[in-house]
C-alpha cells in the first residue's frame, strides 16, 4: 500500500466542499447542481455530459462516501454481488503513474479517494453521454434513477458525503428494490407481438451490414426497448416485460458467412443458453453492434492538487470473452421475479441467466469488464449499452 501523508479532517472537509460532492435535498439544490454540471464539472474539451447523466454519476460519488463503502472493511462486509457499486470500486483498473504499478482504489487514503472519484465519475459521465445522445429515450431512465436516489438519500438524512448512512444494508436493499421496480416498470405484455411476414432478404442484409462493421468474435449485439426486438420480452412468473435483448458474437462475420450459421450465443426462455443464427431472430429487428474495452486510469499524486487522472480504453481479449459465454451453453434461464431481482447472485450461485446477465457474467469472469448498473443487482440490455466500457460499432436497421 502506498504510504500517503495523513491530513486532518478539516482539510478533508475543505476538499470535499471544493469538489461539490453533495446529494440534492431540495428542488433548488437540484437546479443549482444541474446548472453547475452543464457549465463546469463535465467539460472535457468541447465535450459536455448530459445533465441527467452527470447527476447520476454525482449521486454515485455521494453514495460511495455517505455509505462508507470507500473503506475496505465496510466494502468487504457485503457479500459478493450484493452491492454493485462495491463491485465497481473493487474492479477499477488503476495504475500509479510514478511506479507504473497497479493500484487499488482501497490503497488510497480518503482525501485522495475523493479527488480520484470526482474525476473518474466525471469522465464516465461524458463517455456514457456520448452514447445516450444516440438513444435520447435513455435520458428518462437516468432521470428516474436520480429521483429514487434523491428520495432515498433524503430518507436517510444525507445532505453531503460527510453525512453517513446509519443502516447501510437497508439502504442498499431499498435501493436495489426501487431501481428494480423501474427496470421492469413497463406494463406486463399478455400476448406476444403479432408475427410479421419474414423478409427473405433480411438475413442477407443483416449479415452484410454486420460484415461491413467488422463484427468479430467477442463483440456483442444489443437490442434496446426502442428497437421493438422480436424476442425482447422477459418472460417470468407468466408475465412478460419489454426490456430488450443482447447476445455475444462467437464468430467473425464476413460476406461469406451463412445466415443459418450458429454465430451467436444467447440466453432464451426456451432452451436457456444456446447458439443462434442471424436468420429468424436478429434479422427481424434493429439493434446495435458493440464491443467492450477495458478502462484504465493512470493517477498522479500531487501535494497541491491531490490526484490527477488520465483515462484510456484498451482492447479486451475477445476470444476469451466469447469462449466464456459459450461455456454456459445448456445452462437454464432464470425462474421467477425474485431471481430476476437478484440476477447477479442467481448467475453466480445457480448459473441461471437472462440474456443480459449472461453477457455481464461472461465479461466479468473473462476480461474483468463489469457491464452493470452500479445501483442495482439487475442488469438489463439498457445497462449493458449504457456502461462506460461498451462502445458502439454501428446500428443495424431492419425496420423503419
Amino acid at each position: 500500500m502506498r504510504n500517503f501523508k495523513r491530513h486532518k479532517i478539516g482539510i478533508l472537509g475543505a476538499v470535499l466542499l471544493s469538489f461539490g460532492l453533495y446529494s440534492c435535498s431540495t428542488e433548488e439544490q437540484t437546479a443549482e447542481l444541474s446548472q453547475s454540471i452543464v457549465d463546469t464539472k463535465a467539460m472535457n474539451g468541447d465535450q459536455v455530459a448530459i445533465p441527467e447523466v452527470q447527476l447520476y454519476y454525482d449521486n454515485l460519488k455521494t453514495i460511495v462516501f455517505a455509505t462508507e463503502i470507500n473503506r475496505l472493511q465496510v466494502a468487504e462486509s457485503f457479500l459478493e454481488d450484493e452491492v454493485s457499486l462495491v463491485e465497481k470500486l473493487k474492479n477499477m483498473h488503476i495504475i500509479d503513474e510514478e511506479t507504473v504499478k497497479q493500484l487499488s482504489f482501497y490503497d488510497m487514503e480518503e482525501l485522495y479517494q475523493v479527488s480520484f472519484i470526482d474525476q473518474y465519475m466525471d469522465e464516465a459521465a461524458i463517455t456514457v453521454s456520448n452514447k445516450v445522445r444516440l438513444v435520447p429515450e435513455l435520458t428518462k431512465y437516468f432521470s428516474l434513477q436520480n429521483g429514487i436516489v434523491k428520495t432515498l438519500l433524503q430518507e436517510n438524512l444525507v445532505t453531503s458525503i460527510e453525512t453517513k448512512v446509519k443502516d447501510r444494508k437497508k439502504f442498499f436493499e431499498d435501493l436495489n428494490i426501487r431501481i428494480g421496480e423501474i427496470q421492469i416498470s413497463n406494463p406486463p405484455v399478455v400476448n406476444l407481438p403479432t408475427p410479421t411476414v419474414p423478409d427473405v432478404n433480411a438475413a442477407t442484409k443483416t449479415r452484410n451490414l454486420l460484415a461491413s462493421m467488422n463484427a468479430q468474435r467477442g463483440d456483442i449485439l444489443v437490442g434496446l426497448p426502442k428497437h421493438g426486438f422480436k424476442f425482447q420480452l422477459l418472460a417470468t412468473d407468466n408475465k412478460r416485460f419489454a426490456v430488450g435483448h443482447t447476445g455475444i458474437v462467437t464468430a467473425n462475420i464476413t460476406a461469406a458467412t451463412l445466415t443459418n450459421s450458429l454465430v451467436f450465443v444467447e440466453a432464451w426462455r426456451t432452451g436457456g443458453i444456446q447458439k443462434k443464427a442471424i436468420q429468424n431472430a436478429w434479422d427481424e429487428s434493429n439493434f446495435y453492434l458493440m464491443e467492450l474495452k477495458e478502462k484504465r486510469t493512470k493517477v498522479k499524486f500531487t501535494w497541491k492538487k491531490g490526484v490527477h487522472t488520465t483515462t484510456s480504453y484498451h482492447p479486451i481479449n475477445k476470444n476469451s470473452f466469447a469462449a466464456k459465454g459459450e461455456s454456459f451453453i445448456g445452462k437454464k434461464y432464470l425462474y421467477n421475479v425474485d431471481e430476476f431481482l437478484h440476477m447477479k447472485a442467481t448467475a453466480r450461485i445457480l448459473n441461471r441467466f437472462v440474456c443480459s446477465s449472461h453477457v455481464w457474467f461472461a465479461a466479468k469472469n473473462s476480461v474483468s469488464v463489469n457491464l452493470s448498473n452500479p445501483l442495482s443487482q439487475i442488469v438489463t440490455p439498457s445497462d449493458v449499452y449504457s456502461d462506460s466500457e461498451s462502445f458502439v460499432k454501428g446500428e443495424i436497421k431492419n425496420k423503419p
